[in-house]
């Protein structure tokens, strides 16, 4: 997990997006380094004294020692050493950038609401104004493949610094089935759970959410989402949204198979108001439970409080 997270961060870092956050991380990767190498240091001395006082076992004096032997497992246990140094300071920085970036953030009333980045950072507090955000949204999206419409509703946000609900429910149905009144179907599907933020600036934020799905109407089944939501605020007013989630079913044909529904959701929104923002996006489904797989258009509007 912290491999996982460090791969997050450590591309945020490269970004420079504070010149404060910079700065803060240099000094900490400095006085890191260098306590680490003191300690180095210190070790390697220690080990030194051990063997020039390691007294000789009996019959081993005249025993010759194998050309180059002690000077590989030396340049090995030092290698060693030092790359567990270097990857240990690289995830200490990871720690101080993930706790920057979540424990100081400021959130606008909604993005570019009265200043021009909706994430701001306050070094020296650690109690933000506004320490959380929430998003309430409606989508009606269309599938030219089949003629499928349907709605989707979210709520989601952060409760509390770095993780919040994720409430979703969508209605699947077919414009010809309503057209036609017949052989009319309405499938549905309740997501409840949450996420946690991994990575918080304006420009890159991701959080990775978990839910229970279930699924209701002509076909019931119960199973796990697991995705990832990203989202950039690039300039005002100007918001970008990517979602992608897969859906394992606890069912026997599927049991080992987690990619069993795949979706994609992919936003370019305009803050319209103070708190509406009004968005078009794509998405794409597939399902390989029904061995089917379709995408189209969807539009929307939500609400930022």
């Amino acid at each position: 997990m912290k491999l996982f997270i460090f791969l997050f961060h450590f591309i945020i870092s490269l970004m420079g997006k504070k010149i404060l956050s910079l700065l803060f991380l240099s000094i900490f990767a400095f006085s890191l380094t260098a306590q680490n190498l003191s300690l180095y240091e210190k070790n390697n001395f220690a080990q030194i004294q051990l063997t020039a006082e390691k007294p000789n076992r009996p019959g081993n004096s005249d025993k010759p020692n194998r050309p180059g032997k002690s000077t590989s497992n030396n340049s090995k246990d030092e290698n060693n050493t030092l790359a567990g140094i270097f990857f240990e300071i690289l995830f200490d920085i990871c720690d101080q950038i993930w706790i920057f970036s979540h424990m100081n953030a400021d959130y606008d009333i909604a993005p570019y609401a009265t200043r021009p980045k909706y994430i701001d950072y306050k070094a020296e507090e650690w109690q933000t104004e506004k320490f959380y955000r929430y998003t309430l949204e409606t989508c009606t999206f269309f599938f030219p493949q089949d003629l499928t419409i349907g709605n989707e509703s979210r709520i989601e946000g952060i409760t509390y610094k770095f993780f919040g609900p994720v409430f979703e429910n969508t209605l699947y149905t077919s414009f010809r089935s309503m057209s036609e009144n017949t052989n009319f179907w309405l499938i549905g599907n309740l997501k409840l759970g949450g996420a946690i933020n991994l990575v918080n600036f304006n420009y890159f934020n991701v959080a990775f959410n978990m839910q229970w799905s279930h699924w209701y109407g002509q076909k019931t089944i119960d199973g796990m989402n697991l995705g990832f939501i990203i989202r950039s605020y690039p300039i005002k007013p100007v918001l970008l949204e990517w979602r992608v989630n897969w859906q394992s079913f606890m069912t026997e044909e599927n049991y080992n198979d987690f990619s069993a529904y795949f979706e994609s959701h992919l936003e370019l929104g305009i803050m319209v108001d103070k708190r509406i923002e009004i968005y078009a996006a794509w998405k794409y489904v597939n399902d390989r439970f029904n061995e089917n797989i379709k995408n189209g258009i969807s539009t929307g509007m939500k609400l930022h409080f």
